[in-house]
């Protein structure tokens, strides 16, 4: 008769515990699913990003392009 009661003892805690992991567990599924919505916006803004950093890239070179011409021109045109 004890040991009916000591193994129904350790079935109830065994079944605590395996709830609690459970609980655990669907935490652990909601967060990684609230990361995988971040993670999807973040690479969604990064690709709006990359065409406007081409453009950037291409205004800076041809700005320094016209500033490099216009220095040379000025170092070796001599205006009278």
């Amino acid at each position: 008769m004890q040991e009916i009661t000591k193994d129904s003892l350790q079935l109830a805690r065994l079944e605590e515990q395996f709830a609690s992991v459970r609980r655990d567990v669907e935490d652990l599924q909601d967060k990684m699913a609230g990361l995988h919505e971040q993670l999807a916006e973040v690479l969604a803004k990064l690709n709006e990003a990359k065409g406007g950093w081409r453009v950037l890239m291409l205004l800076g070179g041809a700005a320094a392009g016209v500033g490099a011409s216009l220095s040379w021109v000025l170092q070796h045109v001599r205006l009278q």
